[in-house]
């Protein structure tokens, strides 16, 4: 008796999240889930993304202690620099589907940030569609 009961407690507890998933997905308007990848920077510097929004495709400063809104941004790039040869160049990762925390790197040579997480395939990759910073604004260095 106690083990039905408690069965149909996950059963009810899980259709009030969906419910409230659903809820909170029709309130946003016309929300696109992320089909990439989600990243939040715990850095202590803005951290460079392509993102898309819908069909526009844009670059922007990740401000530290935030991530990317799940419901309207599919992360596509994080950027770095390489400055391992003169002059400079672009150093990207590829988001793939699943989630990426961009950390802090304790180094001797200059700013480098960490990414860690999950996702399936994701890989340093550069693709010339993707909207791209600055290079001069980028002031670190990637590290898988």
């Amino acid at each position: 008796m106690l083990r039905k009961y408690s069965m149909t407690l996950l059963i009810a507890a899980i259709l009030v999240g969906l419910m409230g998933l659903a809820f909170t997905m029709v309130e946003e308007g016309a929300a696109e889930v992320s089909i990439n990848g989600v990243v939040c920077n715990h850095s202590s510097t803005g951290v460079w993304l392509s993102v898309s929004e819908g069909e526009r495709q844009k670059s922007y400063a990740l401000a530290p202690d935030h991530c990317t809104n799940f419901f309207k941004q599919d992360a596509e790039a994080i950027w770095g620099n390489d400055c391992s040869f003169d002059p400079c160049h672009y150093q990207a990762w590829k988001v793939s589907l699943g989630r990426f925390d961009v950390e802090d790197e304790a180094t001797s040579t200059g700013s480098v940030l960490r990414i860690r997480g999950w996702g399936a395939g994701s890989r340093w990759h550069i693709t010339w569609d993707w909207p791209k910073p600055d290079l001069s604004v980028i002031n670190y260095s990637l590290v898988k």
